[in-house]
């Protein structure tokens, strides 16, 4: 399954909701909890079911933003697997000068995600249009 939110808050009220949602049916129906509510929250948190990624844009301040996603899941128990970096121009091999020096302004950021925050991360080039 994928599910694309925005930045930082959404995704973590997510999983809060998931939680705050097992808590209610479970004190709403006594012990008569449903399985897909009592195994829903175990599945998010576990890795080997439920892998997050997070999705981010080779720019300053998404790149800035994102730490702070992954501890938000890390303190909640489910340490993202990895990033994806997309629409990047540092990827496509861009030889346009106005292109390649928009580039190299993201490349600390890359540079960042991949020595710092993540443990698997992929860079996805830029593209005139869709796929």
């Amino acid at each position: 399954m994928e599910l694309d939110t925005a930045p930082t808050g959404h995704p973590l009220l997510l999983l809060d909701a998931a939680k705050s949602y097992h808590r209610e049916v479970a004190r709403t129906s006594g012990l008569q909890v449903p399985e897909s509510v009592r195994t829903l929250l175990p599945r998010l948190r576990d890795p080997v079911f439920t892998k997050m990624l997070l999705v981010t844009l080779p720019k300053s301040t998404p790149v800035e933003e994102t730490p702070r996603l992954q501890g938000g899941f890390a303190a909640r128990g489910n340490e993202p697997f990895g990033w994806v970096v997309n629409a990047s121009l540092a990827a496509n091999g861009t030889t346009h000068p106005v292109l390649a020096a928009r580039a190299a302004l993201y490349v600390k950021h890359l540079d960042d995600v991949r020595d710092t925050h993540a443990t698997h991360a992929w860079l996805i080039p830029w593209r005139a249009a869709a796929l």
